[in-house]
């Protein structure tokens, strides 16, 4: 019977990966050609109506949200990172245009990397701080355009669930342009699709939307500070969904050590 079983989830996720590959494919091209004609505002609908929502639901996967953001945007939203799906996931979550602070390598990867350009995400060298310090200026302007801001701020997938230290790198954006810092916390994604392989399963994924850190009295210098206090946050509705808790009844935690 468990032979049968995996035997079922084999063929299965190579089904989902075959729609997975294809529905991208296909989206990404459409999005990039709408790009290039000057029609970006129906590319980023595209990725959140039709794109993400394929993805998604194509896993599997339920979005069960807890909280939302005020209505006076925009807003740098720090979110812990699980999964490859929190992406689409925040896409359809958020009720606002959301452009992802991402790694200057995935620029280079076909098809993906158009797409971004496309989403006008903002590429970031992490390798080489002062040129990645220089490539944040471009998520101030978007910030001050009006567009709200997104970065998975332990600066890669998590393996094992536990959250990482944050960077604070990314934080001196929310500081320069006095932008109030939304905790996000995801949980369940790692669980419908993990790091390593295409290894789908059907589940719940929860999204947390914490309160507001204000930026406007903050410095340059505050930015670990800042970075904790948010990490704080998102362990803090972690540990209360991981309880099958309200996120929002657990009072924010000591931020705990990065696990290697």
């Amino acid at each position: 019977m468990k032979a049968i079983k995996r035997l079922f989830w084999i063929v299965f996720n190579a089904i989902q990966l075959a729609f997975t590959l294809s529905w991208s494919v296909v989206l990404i091209s459409i999005g990039v050609l709408l790009a290039l004609i000057g029609l970006k505002p129906v590319t980023h609908w595209l990725a959140r109506f039709v794109w993400a929502p394929g993805l998604v639901y194509g896993a599997g996967g339920r979005i069960r949200v807890h909280g939302q953001l005020p209505n006076n945007g925009p807003f740098f939203l720090v979110m812990n990172h699980q999964s490859v799906i929190d992406i689409p996931v925040a896409m359809m979550v958020f009720k606002v245009p959301v452009h992802f602070i991402v790694k200057k390598e995935l620029a280079k990867v076909p098809f993906l990397g158009w797409y971004i350009w496309a989403m006008d995400m903002v590429f970031v060298d992490r390798k080489h701080l002062r040129e990645g310090f220089k490539q944040l200026k471009s998520a101030e302007r978007l910030l001050a355009r009006g567009r709200s801001i997104m970065c998975f701020a332990e600066g890669t997938r998590s393996r094992d669930g536990r959250i990482k230290t944050f960077k604070s790198g990314s934080f001196l954006v929310a500081i320069e342009t006095k932008i109030p810092v939304i905790p996000v916390c995801i949980h369940g994604a790692r669980e419908v699709l993990p790091a390593g392989g295409f290894r789908v399963r059907p589940g719940v994924i929860q999204v947390a939307i914490g309160s507001p850190i204000p930026t406007a009295d903050l410095q340059e210098g505050d930015r670990n500070q800042l970075a904790s206090e948010a990490l704080a946050s998102v362990q803090a509705m972690q540990l209360a969904m991981q309880s099958g808790r309200d996120p929002h009844s657990a009072p924010p935690t000591t931020p705990a050590q990065e696990h290697n």
